[in-house]
């Protein structure tokens, strides 16, 4: 019965409607989401090549900040106070403590017999060349380390930040 349809006095007819029906399908449900998938590749490539210069960037500036240390004891602080006091300065020499959440000292004694300073920082609404010059000014000046990072997002579009500077006393 079939046959009889590609035969017969219409057969050419349906034959090519055939063909046709099967290449729009093919068109519909092949061609047409491969493009779609090619182009949302295309726009997340771009997006993730945007980030990766930013960041690029943003390294670029942060080792030009930390090739420039200021002279110890500048901001007011001199070296014999503790990790928790340089970094409540520096939060103070560059405008910052209206956006200092909270700063928590803790105090940890090792196995060598040093004993480890951190500072647990938590603040809101920075934006990123205040953070970078305060991220320099805890590793320059205050002579810590920065440990942990965490940055979000604010509805702002501003950083609120929560980072972990640590430092070695006693060795």
């Amino acid at each position: 019965m079939i046959a009889r349809l590609f035969t017969g006095e219409h057969g050419r007819a349906v034959t090519l409607g055939v063909v046709g029906v099967g290449l729009l399908l093919l068109v519909q449900f092949v061609f047409l989401p491969l493009g779609r998938a090619v182009l949302d590749s295309e726009k997340r490539i771009h997006s993730a090549q945007k980030a990766l210069a930013r960041a690029e960037r943003l390294a670029r500036e942060y080792s030009l900040l930390r090739s420039t240390v200021p002279v110890a004891g500048s901001d007011g602080v001199d070296e014999q106070t503790s990790l928790f006091a340089r970094m409540e300065a520096a939060a103070r020499r560059l405008g910052l403590t209206p956006m200092v959440e909270s700063m928590r000292p803790e105090n940890k004694k090792l196995p060598d017999g040093t004993a480890m300073r951190q500072v647990h920082v938590r603040m809101r609404g920075l934006g990123m060349q205040e953070l970078l010059e305060y991220l320099h000014a805890c590793e320059a000046s205050v002579g810590g380390r920065i440990r942990n990072l965490g940055l979000r997002r604010n509805q702002e579009q501003l950083l609120d930040v929560e980072l972990v500077v640590s430092g070695r006393e006693g060795l």
